[in-house]
């Protein structure tokens, strides 16, 4: 009678452990799919957040176009001002001469 109630006594035990084994494996098989879910999620976002530097950079890249080509403007226009004060300096000593030559004339 004693080694019966010893053996029911172990297949309680087995019957409880392999209980426990059970409730063990479907909380660990809830927490991979929480974290495989979650893991998704996050490289959901980090897709987000790429796709948005992407934007970023594009415009970055119109921005330093833009740039450039305003660089090339006001180079042209430095050497268009550039002409033009010799273009005014030629003339003002032409103006000069001129007046002097009126005035050697009108004496």
């Amino acid at each position: 009678m004693y080694l019966e109630e010893r053996v029911e006594q172990l297949e309680n035990l087995s019957v409880d452990q392999g209980k426990q084994i059970e409730t063990i494996a479907r909380g660990l098989a809830d927490l991979t799919v929480t974290v495989n879910q979650r893991f998704d999620q996050v490289n959901q976002r980090f897709d987000g957040v790429n796709q948005r530097f992407d934007g970023v950079d594009q415009r970055f890249e119109r921005v330093e176009a833009d740039i450039s080509v305003l660089k090339s403007d006001v180079s042209e226009l430095k050497s268009g001002q550039a002409r033009l004060e010799t273009t005014v300096a030629d003339i003002q000593q032409t103006q000069q001469l001129i007046l002097t030559i009126l005035q050697d004339k009108l004496k």
